[in-house]
Order: C-alpha cells, then sequence, then structure tokens
C-alpha cells in the first residue's frame, strides 16, 4: 500500500480492511533477527546466499589489493582470489593458493575470524528458525451465523491438522466494528469480547465448534447482514502441544463478507456400520443451509436432457477433459449435478464411488449417467462420444509416430519426454501413496511391491498373497483409517484416482510377439487386462509394461514410454494408453480393437451395477481385500518407473529435468502437458539427454 506520497507503507489487516501504519519504517533494520526469522524459507535462503557471494567478492577484492598477495594466482585475476575467498572462508585450505604476504595473511585471518562468526550465526539463525513452535491449526474458511439447539448462534470450526496432541486450548473471540462512533464523539476501534460457550478443552485431537451464543448482552443482537458490513471477529487460539511441550499460539479473522447466515456446518463425523469412528476433513469448510433438502429435491424435477444433447455435452467433455479422470469427474458434476440438476449430488457421488471397481472411473461415470437417462443403449453411445476426442487424437498421434519417430528432429523430442514419463508415474505414486500409505503397515506393503515389481515377480502372486494377509488379518489392524468415506469430486486433486478400490492383476503372456501379433491375440490380451484392471489411471500403466514389453516384447521401454507421452498429451483418461499399443501392432483397427477389449469388462459390470444399483452393498471382505492390495499397488507402480529408468535417465541432466518435472507436477499441481511440453522444448534445444 502506497501514501499520498507514493511510499510503500507498513500496513496490518483486520478482518477485511486493511490499515496503513503511518509514521513507522516499512523495514526495521534495528531488529534484524526478527526479521531473520519472519522471512519466508525462499527469502531467508535468498540474504544468506547473497550474505555468502558478497563477503566472498569484497574479501577477494581485499586480496587483489595486495598484488602479489596471493601464492600461485594468476595476477590480477579475480576468479582466483575469489575462489581463494571461499577456500579461507570455510578454512578448507587446499594448499595450492596461499597468503604471499604480511598483507594477505591479515586479511585471511580477518576472512576466517569473519566466517567463523557468519557461519555461527546462520547455523544459530537455521536452529531458531526450525525450533520455533509453529501451529499446525485449521480455522474454517467462512463462520457461521445460525440456529443450534434453537438459538441463533455464531459458530466457527478449528481443528488440529498434526497427528498429535494439543493439551489445555484455549480461544479467545472478539467483535470489531470498524467504523463505530463512540458516544463521546471518538472514532476509533472499538473491541468487544464474546462469550463463548467453551472457551477452554482439555485436549484438541480433532475438531472444535466454537460458539457465541447471540442473546440480548450479544453485540451480534439485533444485527442483520445489512447492519453487520464492516466488522471483523478476531479469534485468538493457545494451547500446548504434546510433543513439542511448546505453547502455539494462532490467530485466524473473518470479515462480514465471511459470515454465513442462516446454515450450518456439514456434520464431519461419521460412524461406520462395524462402528469405527471416521472425521472427513475435506469437508470441513462446507456450510448446508435450512433449504438444502429442498434444493435437493427440486433438483429432481429438472428437465432430463434430450439423447442428442446428452451426447454432445460428452463429446464437449471428452474434448476439454484434460488433467485426467478426476478433472473430469469435476467436469461432470458440474454441468449434471450443479448446472443441469440432471441428478441429486448424492446419486452422483454413488457414480463415482461405483466406478472406481473395474476400469477407468471416468468412463464408468459417464456409463452411469448415459443408463439413468436412457438405458444401456444411452450408457454405450455415450461412452463412444466421451471417448471419441481423445482416441482420435492417439490414433492421429500414434500415426505421426509410427511415420516420423525415426527422424532425429522428433526422435530428440522424444527422448525430452521420457524423463517427464518417469516423473508422471512417481507423482501419481506419490498422489495416491498419500492417501493409502497411513500406518507403517501399509508401508510394508508398498515396499514389498517396489520390490517384487523391479524384480519382475507375476504380480497375480503378488496382490493375490496381499488380499490373503488382509483378509486374515483385517482392514482395521493392517490399515489406519480404511474406512469409506464419501467422494468429493470438487477436492479432489487432478489426475488422482482413488486408492479405495484399486488393483490389478497380469496375466501370463501368450508368448506372442509383433510379427506373431494377430486380432484374436490383442483382443484377447487387452481383454484379460480389462479384466483385473482395478482403479484407473496410472495403475495401468505397471500392467502394461510388463505384459507389452516384458512378457510379449510388442514395445520397446523406449516406444512404451512414448506411448505413456503421448496419452498424457491428449484429454480424458489414460487408458487411451491401449489405443497407442493397438495401433502400433495392427494400424486404426488394432487401436479400436485395444481400446475396447481393455473397456468390455468394466461396461459389463457397470451394467450390472447400474441395474442393481439400489441392492449394492458394501462387502466388508472386499474391504479387507483392498486394504492390502491399494499399498501395494502404489508400490507397483512406483517400480514402473524403477523399469523404465535406464532407458528414460540417460545423463545428468534427464535426471534434472526429472526431479523439475515432479515439482511442477507435486507441489504446483501443472497440467502433464504443460511439463511434457517443457521436456520436449529442452530436448528440442538440445539441453536433452
Amino acid at each position: 500500500m502506497k501514501s499520498a506520497s507514493g511510499k510503500k507503507t507498513p500496513h496490518i489487516q483486520i478482518g477485511s480492511v486493511q490499515v496503513s501504519r503511518l509514521g513507522l519504517p516499512r523495514y526495521r533494520w534495528h531488529d534484524v533477527y526478527h526479521m531473520a526469522l519472519t522471512l519466508s524459507w525462499p527469502g531467508f535462503f535468498a540474504v544468506l546466499i547473497a550474505l555468502y557471494l558478497g563477503a566472498n567478492a569484497l574479501f577477494a577484492l581485499a586480496y587483489l589489493a595486495d598484488g602479489n598477495g596471493i601464492l600461485n594466482a594468476r595476477p590480477g585475476s579475480f576468479s582466483d582470489a575469489f575462489f581463494f575467498s571461499v577456500e579461507t572462508m570455510a578454512t578448507v585450505g587446499y594448499g595450492i593458493m596461499s597468503p604471499n604476504t604480511l598483507y594477505s595473511h591479515i586479511v585471511s585471518m580477518t576472512e576466517v575470524l569473519a566466517g567463523m562468526l557468519g557461519f555461527a550465526m546462520a547455523t544459530g539463525l537455521m536452529f531458531a528458525r526450525f525450533s520455533r513452535p509453529r501451529p499446525c491449526l485449521l480455522f474454517s474458511d467462512v463462520a457461521v451465523i445460525g440456529p443450534f439447539n434453537g438459538v441463533t448462534t455464531f459458530m466457527i470450526r478449528v481443528a488440529n491438522k498434526r497427528h498429535d496432541l494439543i493439551v489445555e486450548p484455549s480461544v479467545r473471540m472478539s467483535l470489531i466494528f470498524l467504523n463505530e462512533v463512540s458516544k463521546a464523539g471518538d472514532d476509533f476501534l472499538h473491541c468487544h469480547d464474546l462469550k463463548l460457550v467453551r472457551d477452554r478443552a482439555p485436549i484438541l485431537a480433532l475438531s472444535w465448534t466454537v460458539m457465541h451464543v447471540i442473546d440480548e448482552s450479544s453485540p451480534f443482537y439485533g444485527r442483520t447482514p445489512e447492519t453487520l458490513n464492516d466488522c471483523a471477529i478476531l479469534v485468538s487460539f493457545s494451547g500446548l502441544n504434546e510433543t513439542m511441550l511448546q505453547t502455539i499460539q494462532a490467530h485466524k479473522s473473518y470479515g462480514a463478507a465471511d459470515i454465513r447466515w442462516g446454515g450450518k456446518f456439514v456434520d464431519i463425523l461419521s460412524i461406520a456400520p462395524d462402528g469405527e469412528r471416521s472425521i472427513d476433513y475435506s469437508r470441513f469448510h462446507e456450510v448446508e443451509s435450512s433449504h438444502s433438502r429442498m434444493a435437493e429435491a427440486d433438483r429432481s424435477t429438472a428437465a432430463p436432457l434430450s439423447l442428442p444433447s446428452m451426447l454432445g455435452l460428452f463429446l464437449k467433455i471428452g474434448a476439454i477433459g484434460f488433467g485426467g479422470s478426476m478433472a473430469v469427474i469435476a467436469i461432470l458434476e458440474q454441468e449434471f449435478v450443479q448446472k443441469r440438476r440432471q441428478l441429486p449430488a448424492e446419486e452422483f457421488l454413488h457414480a463415482v464411488g461405483l466406478a472406481e471397481i473395474l476400469g477407468s472411473f471416468a468412463p464408468n461415470t459417464v456409463f452411469f449417467l448415459g443408463y439413468r437417462h436412457y438405458g444401456l443403449f444411452g450408457a454405450l453411445v455415450s461412452v463412444a462420444a466421451f471417448l471419441l476426442p481423445s482416441v482420435t487424437i492417439v490414433i492421429f498421434l500414434s500415426f505421426l509416430y509410427s511415420r516420423y519417430h525415426a527422424i532425429p528432429a522428433l526422435q530428440g523430442v522424444l527422448v525430452g519426454l521420457g524423463p517427464v514419463v518417469i516423473a508422471l508415474i512417481l507423482a501419481a505414486a506419490w498422489s495416491m501413496g498419500r492417501r493409502v500409505l497411513t500406518g507403517w503397515p501399509a508401508v510394508v506393503f508398498a515396499v514389498a511391491g517396489v520390490v517384487t515389481g523391479a524384480c519382475k515377480v507375476n504380480a497375480i502372486w503378488v496382490l493375490l498373497t496381499a488380499g490373503i494377509v488382509g483378509l486374515l488379518v483385517g482392514r482395521k489392524r493392517l490399515v489406519k483409517g480404511s474406512e469409506p468415506k464419501q467422494s468429493n469430486a470438487n477436492t479432489e486433486e487432478p489426475s488422482s484416482p482413488k486408492t479405495g478400490a484399486m488393483a490389478f492383476l497380469a496375466f501370463p503372456s501368450l508368448g506372442a510377439n509383433v510379427g506373431s501379433a494377430s486380432f484374436a491375440t490383442v483382443g484377447l490380451t487387452f481383454l484379460k487386462i480389462g479384466l483385473v484392471f482395478f482403479g484407473g489411471g496410472f495403475v495401468l500403466i505397471p500392467v502394461l509394461h510388463q505384459q507389452l514389453v516384458e512378457h510379449l516384447h510388442w514395445l520397446t521401454p523406449q516406444e512404451f514410454l512414448d506411448g505413456v507421452a503421448i496419452s498424457n498429451l491428449t484429454p480424458g483418461p489414460i487408458a487411451v494408453l491401449a489405443t497407442f499399443a493397438g495401433y502400433h501392432l495392427l494400424g486404426v483397427s488394432g487401436a479400436l480393437l485395444a481400446t475396447v477389449a481393455l473397456l468390455t469388462p468394466a461396461m459389463i459390470l457397470m451394467a450390472v451395477i447400474c441395474i442393481a444399483y439400489e441392492r449394492l452393498k458394501t462387502s466388508s471382505q472386499a474391504q479387507d481385500f483392498l486394504a492390502a492390495v491399494a499399498p501395494t499397488v502404489v508400490g507397483l507402480i512406483a517400480s514402473a518407473a524403477l523399469l523404465l529408468w535406464h532407458s528414460a535417465i540417460p545423463s545428468w541432466r534427464a535426471l534434472l529435468l526429472m526431479a523439475v518435472a515432479m515439482v511442477l507436477l507435486i507441489r504446483f499441481t501443472w497440467h502433464p502437458a504443460f511439463v511434457l511440453a517443457v521436456g520436449a522444448t529442452l530436448a528440442v534445444l538440445g539441453a536433452i539427454p
């Protein structure tokens, strides 16, 4: 924020209002320690590096002031003086260059002392920053004013995001009217302490709804959304962290725009049929109104889409559905639930959950929606319309690849895609592992999956063994938090398939090769894979690699990598990798055959599910089996990256590209097509390999 003179001034945020602090310097140079503690980590390291380089540069100039002060240094060479300064400050002393005069000895003595003090200060600051008690609390994004036990109440939520306890937590809450004028005519901020139903608790482990009853003594009393338009609610929290035995403090402010009137927070605590309790933090910020059921009922009265309109909608979604299956699910939810009101939100969530049983769950969800409107025929033509754009694009790219991949320019581009493909596989394993690896037993299964996959053990024995262990032990003891949860399509990470029902089994190979591949062989191979293709997404990659590269030798490792890259460049599910493989074997006919064969088992199962939808029950035995299979699948997916590593990472530059690609995919959630474009560009420029 700038003052009237145009200079930037320090400011403080109170609710939705930003207040300038005039008369104070923007930076408090006399309080360097506080600045060092409050800098961001990138800023902190940038300052350290700048000071380090600047100090060495100054000492290098001091050495150069004495023409012959450094023995064995080139006369007047700043680089020699600079690196001698680096060695002296770090007290390394390689012995090649050394002080040669009394002046240079004095300078080096001064630099050693400065370096020791500087490193000690930097170490102390690092320790101070790491040892600061940092709260890891989750405050609700909004506040609620609504009925609770028949009384109007102001409510917020707070939760502990760490897996430990906060002892003796306490909360204070104040209401500030930003433009309130006192009876004496003074215009300043007036703070009203709010009396809470409960302002302290013995421990905070899960979630705490902080409540203030609005009665005659409340400053909220008599206020409406129109009259409460310039206020701030300040919340302060303190407690003792049981792990670090330090007092942690946190605060949160809410403005008038953050208050939801006439609603209540969604209940996030649920009890499974077996009595196990769970809390769903993905719905922590959600608020429902008293009219939600009426709105839900109103959705079922919306006029159904005509068949051509529905097919056109699926065609559009199939053309713009970049980002993987979960991105497609989010678009489907927006179009069919929110915008067009074609079915209730609860039924859509059921569709997504049931679609995860077998195959790629984006086409399965489309099948469910099409069946609900126009029966089996509507389901089949809906899936065809949805897959048409991605299959067409893959066939076209496969044609270009088969014709031009031997040209050095294009071959160089494909070399740049290999490291990104490895990053895509590892990012998928990371995304699924965060959800599945909730305890040390799950980690053990994942490591077993990595080892057996890297040793090329047939996955059918690996996963059957894991599943049998899950049946014997039970998911309660095996995987923490493995109870089923409702899906929320709008909150899922893009390209992250669900892990509650993921597994795949690899059948023994048919012993064929490219020369002997026939329509029957290709169709039967992909049909078998489709019969055991659980979970969708990147789960398919190790299955196809084992069959097409290791057993059948239909693709080379490099061709397989290129196929994964091409499938990621297109919208829709990554299952179109089968389209690429089919085209490589038998042209357009083979591409269509492989795609249809892979999806056929899932379509048959979805037809059965749609028919028996109302009578489907959750099988506890299946949950026990999959509780062990799911982490094993994560390990097998990671092992696919190990198997492809040799051909995809030919140099340290390719390794660096893979690391950067993983950061872009995981930390910044870039779309795979953009990351692949980066790899291709670097290859064209000659930076890779």
